[in-house]
């Protein structure tokens, strides 16, 4: 992210609970970038299906925290009892600030994106 130029809401505010937004003017350099980019306009699609609800700061780190014990470290979780053990085994940090019924939400989204995910959509790229 470019927070300040693109962006807001990611390192702008001490709270976590803020929704990163687009300022304005920031569409359409994306628009003439993607305007070409066919498959990179689909992945930023699927991401943005994947994260919705979780547009916040606190939302993000938690959804691609769940994500990565899941998938690219080495405990591999595979419940959401295992992810929240790999999420607060990772640091004090994490530990305290990310609390098991969100990891369990984030588990549960991460889970039903897998299953209903298509990667044929194309709604939404500029043409």
């Amino acid at each position: 992210m470019i927070d300040g130029h693109f962006t807001r809401g990611y390192g702008d505010s001490p709270k976590k609970d803020n929704d990163i937004e687009l300022l304005p003017g920031a569409v359409e350099p994306a628009d003439a970038v993607l305007h070409n980019a066919s498959q990179s306009c689909q992945r930023l699609e699927v991401v943005a299906d994947w994260i919705d609800g979780f547009e916040t700061p606190y939302g993000m780190e938690l959804l691609s925290s769940v994500h990565w014990v899941a998938n690219k470290s080495e405990t591999h979780a595979t419940n959401a009892e295992e992810a929240i053990e790999a999420v607060h085994a990772w640091n004090d940090r994490k530990r305290q600030m990310l609390k098991p019924e969100h990891i369990r939400v984030a588990w549960r989204r991460l889970q039903e994106f897998t299953a209903a995910r298509s990667d044929d959509r194309t709604n939404g790229c500029p043409t």
